[in-house]
């Protein structure tokens, strides 16, 4: 049995990393983020119905072990760092102050 994604994992995901990001972008909600790292992240499907099709991120983060979770919050890191964006660690203070 793997752990879960914890609490604390959850709150720094939604609490730091998503607002730092969303203060470079227009137009964009928090869900908006998290949808386009997760399918950048984890890959892409594409569903069909009602004569469309969209995509759709493969994995979901509230099923991620607590390790995955780590991985993924490192790959949103590293992805906003060629940005030009840094995103502090967990056990740093936050940037929004």
């Amino acid at each position: 049995a793997k752990t879960k994604r914890t609490n604390p994992q959850n709150a720094y995901l939604w609490g730091m990393v998503y607002p730092t990001i969303l203060k470079q972008l227009e137009g964009w909600d928090a869900q908006d983020v998290h949808e386009y790292f997760l399918g950048e992240h984890f890959g892409w499907e594409v569903v069909r119905g009602f004569g469309a099709a969209r995509k759709r991120p493969i994995k979901r983060s509230s099923k991620l072990s607590t390790l995955e979770f780590m991985d993924y919050t490192a790959f949103i890191q590293r992805f906003m760092a060629e940005k030009g964006v840094y995103i502090p660690d967990p056990n740093e203070g936050s940037p929004l102050e």
